[in-house]
Parts: C-alpha cells; sequence; structure tokens
C-alpha cells in the first residue's frame, strides 16, 4: 500500500478518517488499535477526542488491538471497524448494534463468511473472548467467535440499509486504491 495502511490516503484524506466519520455518527468514543510503536503517527492524524492503544505484543494480529481497545472501551458495547473499510456506513454499524441487544454480539456474513472485524460486541464478553483466543494461539477473529453467543446478520438483511455492501469493502492492495478513488469520486456503488 505503500505506508501505514489506515494513513494511506483515499483522495486526499487518510483512510481511517472516513472510517471514524461513519462510527462517530453511532459511537460515543472512539478507540484505535495500531501497531506497537505507530501511536504517535496516528495521533497526529487523529486528535485529542480519540483513544489510541498500541499493541502490547507485536505479531498477534487483530485479536490483540481488539484486547487492548476493549481493556479501554467505557461503555458495555463495542462496535469495531478495520481501517481499511473507507464506504462503512454508518446504518451497518446501527443495524449490528441493535441485533447484538440481548446477545454478546452481532456479526454480518457476507458472500457466506463472517465479517468479525465490521461487528458489534458486549465488552466484557468479548473481552474474555479474544484473550482466551490470543493465549491459545488463535491469530484470526472469527476463529475466537466459538466462545461468544453471537447473532450471525444475513446478507439480505445488511443489504437493506448497505445495498452493494460497500461497507464490506477492503481496501488491501495499491490497485484496490485506485478502484476506491475512482468509486469515491463517483459514490462508492458496485465492486
Amino acid at each position: 500500500m505503500g505506508g501505514e495502511k489506515g494513513l494511506v490516503e483515499l483522495c486526499g484524506r487518510p483512510m481511517i478518517l472516513s472510517v471514524l466519520d461513519a462510527l462517530s455518527r453511532v459511537a460515543d468514543d472512539i478507540t484505535v488499535a495500531v501497531g506497537s510503536g505507530r501511536g504517535p503517527e496516528y495521533r497526529r492524524v487523529l486528535g485529542r477526542d480519540v483513544v489510541v492503544v498500541e499493541d502490547r505484543a507485536a505479531g498477534r494480529g487483530p485479536l490483540e488491538g481488539l484486547c487492548n481497545a476493549f481493556r479501554e472501551a467505557r461503555h458495555g458495547s463495542v462496535a469495531v471497524a478495520p481501517c481499511d473499510v473507507p464506504f462503512l456506513r454508518p446504518d451497518i454499524v446501527a443495524l449490528l448494534a441493535r441485533r447484538a441487544a440481548g446477545r454478546e454480539g452481532a456479526v454480518p456474513v457476507v458472500r457466506g463468511y463472517l465479517e468479525p472485524l465490521v461487528a458489534v460486541y458486549s465488552r466484557d464478553a468479548g473481552l474474555d473472548c479474544f484473550a482466551k483466543g490470543l493465549d491459545s494461539g488463535k491469530g484470526k477473529v472469527a476463529d475466537a467467535l466459538g466462545c461468544l453467543d453471537i447473532r450471525r446478520v444475513v446478507e439480505d438483511d445488511l443489504r437493506a440499509v448497505d445495498p452493494d455492501l460497500v461497507s464490506f469493502w477492503n481496501i488491501n492492495s495499491k490497485e484496490d486504491l485506485g478502484r476506491a478513488e475512482v468509486a469515491a469520486r463517483r459514490g462508492p456503488g458496485p465492486r
């Protein structure tokens, strides 16, 4: 991608800021988990209102970041999203929050796969489950979900608020970034 992924610019603006715009419309506070040593550069971009936590140990993947962010969370429910989904829609996060009620989380199912990094979890249950996943050597969030009572949110329900599922478009390469630039200029649509 040519740099720290969340800070890579899409239309002249770090991608992470688009994700934070969406989350800030439905969340009371924001915590960003970053790799070890990356805190200062993110703090410069994100400002004072966003809590930035660094990984305690390197190379442990997203579970490490989730555990660190959940420890800082001040509310019982935590919405999560990766830095590389710049077209995340607040309506998706709100839908997941509603579907998580009475459960330990709500996770989208897109094209037959769980999307555990665009989800809503109970802070306490999520922290416990993800910490157990880390301790057992599981690297993927989806592998650690077995200990949570989650509601799977099906694609038809997701499409009701995000018809083209642009909220789940991960920007993972320079080619993706180029396509995202075009989409951002015309308005995101089908990929």
